[in-house]
């Protein structure tokens, strides 16, 4: 799969984990430098993080429970 993705700058993406973290993996795959996931459900994460680690992108992608209804703890400067 990585043979077909575009290589991206090494930076910090956020992400959902929407499809159970595969666009979080991509990133990683793609050169991202960290991925940080949120998703409301506790076994989306625990999907995603299983996906991150058979594709050897676990040390990159991060992820996390969040409430929907609040802000994401997002630094502008972060995505850099």
């Amino acid at each position: 799969m990585s043979e077909l993705l575009t290589p991206l700058p090494a930076k910090t993406y956020p992400t959902s984990v929407a499809v159970f973290g595969e666009a979080s993996v991509a990133l990683a795959l793609q050169g991202a430098s960290s991925v940080t996931g949120y998703d409301l459900s506790r076994q989306r994460i625990k999907v995603a993080r299983r996906l991150a680690r058979t594709r050897d992108v676990d040390a990159l992608c991060r992820f996390e429970v969040r409430d929907g209804s609040k802000p994401l703890p997002l630094k502008t400067k972060a995505w850099t």
